[in-house]
């Protein structure tokens, strides 16, 4: 009937467990929302640190509360469109990343050809 997103898993939740479901899908929801920005947090403080020290800290601190705030008050389709274009715009540091190990790479492939033809690997 015109539902779109969480609405339909909350509907198919209330016609199978009743209102116990609907408060088991929320709850789950919030874990799962709350565990996913602490654990990429984390994750993304420990490189900001790395790369550019406490000041880097400070601003990717922003970002993210600014972020939580923009996620809460906006349209769910709104916030997917700039999660997909942001997780797509992570391609251009990944690039940059493997063109830069891409030497590394080449002599850890050579020397692996190197082994497996002298017989020292399994």
């Amino acid at each position: 009937a015109g539902l779109e997103s969480t609405a339909i898993t909350q509907e198919a939740f209330d016609m199978v467990f009743g209102k116990a479901g609907i408060i088991f899908l929320q709850v789950s929801i919030f874990f799962f929302a709350f565990t996913t920005i602490i654990g990429n947090y984390i994750f993304g403080e420990m490189n900001v640190r790395s790369l550019f020290g406490k000041v880097g800290v400070y601003i990717f601190r922003a970002v993210v509360i600014g972020s939580v705030f923009v996620g809460a008050i906006f349209a769910v389709t709104f916030v997917w469109e700039i999660t997909d274009t942001v997780t797509g715009l992570m391609v251009i540091p990944n690039i940059i990343a493997l063109i830069f190990l891409a030497p590394q790479t080449k002599a850890a492939y050579k020397n692996f050809l190197k082994k497996r033809s002298a017989g020292e690997l399994d």
